[in-house]
C-alpha cells in the first residue's frame, strides 16, 4: 500500500527545510533564502536500498591424501631353489608330498626312510617321473620313522646313479605295514662277459635276483639264479657265471616270502 506524501516544513536561520516521506523512505529538501529572487531546491540523494544478493560460502578445501601404491600386479618374489617335503601317515603306509625348483631332477626321485635323522636304512622307493610331486608308500613298522626325498639323476652309461639334492627330513609315526614289493626293473645290455646292470622304479626292500637259462623266459626257482641285496641307488649290478653258451637273462624283485616278482625285460648274452 502506497503511503501519501507528508510535507513537514521548519525554519532554521531563514532556511526552509522540507521533509518528505514517500513510500516509507525519508527525503528532504532545503530552500535557500530568496536574496537573489531565485529559489533553488537541492534534494538529497535517496539512500540506495541494501542489496539482498547472497554471498556464496567459500568452497571447502579437502586436504590431499597420499594413495597407497598399487601392488595387485606386483609379483611376490620366490626363492629360485627350494626342495620341501610334507607328509602324513595312512592306514597302509605314508603319503609324501614335495615341491622342488632349481635342481636337476630329470631322472625322477628317490624316497628314503630311516630310523633316525642321520641314519638312513636300505629302504628306498624310486620314481622315474621328474614331474611327480607326491607318492604313496606301503612302508612302516609301527615306529617313529624319518623320511626325505632326493632328486635323482642317471649317468650316461646307465650304470652309475646319484642324487642332486634332498628335501628337508620329516618324522612320521608309522603303522605296522607289511612291506610290499612294487614297481618295475629295466635290464640293460651286458657291460662285459656275464655282467649286467639294471635300474628300478618302485620299491624292492628285499633285494633282487638275476635269473638265466639257455631257453627264453627264464623263471625262478626253476632256472638258475643269483640273489643281490637292496641297494642305495636305483641302479644295481650283478653277473652270471662265465660259462660258454648263449644265455637268456632277466632280473626280478624279491618278495617278502622270498619269491620273485616284477620281472624285467629279457636280454641275451653269448659267452664264448
Amino acid at each position: 500500500m502506497k503511503l501519501p506524501a507528508v510535507n513537514r516544513t521548519s525554519l532554521l536561520a531563514g532556511t526552509a527545510i522540507t521533509l518528505l516521506v514517500v513510500g516509507g523512505v525519508f527525503a528532504y529538501s532545503r530552500t535557500l533564502p530568496k536574496s537573489d529572487n531565485h529559489s533553488i531546491t537541492q534534494p538529497s540523494p535517496a539512500p540506495s536500498p541494501i542489496s539482498s544478493t547472497s554471498i556464496s560460502p567459500e568452497p571447502s578445501i579437502t586436504p590431499a591424501t597420499k594413495s597407497a601404491p598399487d601392488t595387485s600386479s606386483t609379483p611376490i618374489p620366490t626363492p629360485s631353489r627350494f626342495f620341501t617335503l610334507d607328509g602324513d601317515t595312512t592306514s597302509d603306509g605314508v603319503l609324501l608330498d614335495w615341491d622342488v625348483a632349481g635342481y636337476d631332477v630329470s631322472h625322477g626321485f628317490k624316497l628314503i626312510i630311516g630310523d633316525s635323522v642321520g641314519n638312513v636304512t636300505t629302504n628306498y622307493k624310486f620314481i622315474a617321473s621328474p614331474t611327480a610331486r607326491s607318492a604313496r608308500w606301503k612302508v612302516g613298522d609301527g615306529q617313529l620313522r624319518f623320511f626325505r626325498v632326493c632328486g635323482f639323476y642317471q649317468a650316461a652309461n646307465n650304470g652309475v646313479s646319484g642324487i642332486t639334492d634332498c628335501s628337508n627330513t620329516i618324522a612320521l609315526e608309522t603303522n605296522n605295514v607289511a612291506a610290499e614289493t612294487s614297481g618295475s626293473i629295466t635290464l640293460l645290455p651286458s657291460t662285459s662277459n656275464g655282467g649286467f646292470h639294471w635300474t628300478v622304479e618302485g620299491y624292492a626292500p628285499y633285494g633282487f635276483r638275476l635269473v638265466w637259462a639257455t631257453h627264453a623266459n627264464p623263471v625262478y626257482p626253476t632256472d638258475q639264479s643269483q640273489t643281490y641285496p637292496a641297494v642305495w641307488s636305483n641302479a644295481s649290478s650283478g653277473s652270471i657265471p662265465n660259462v660258454p653258451g648263449t644265455w637268456h637273462v632277466k632280473a626280478c624283485m624279491i618278495t617278502a616270502d622270498q619269491g620273485c616278482a616284477n620281472y624285467s625285460n629279457e636280454k641275451t648274452i653269448t659267452i664264448p
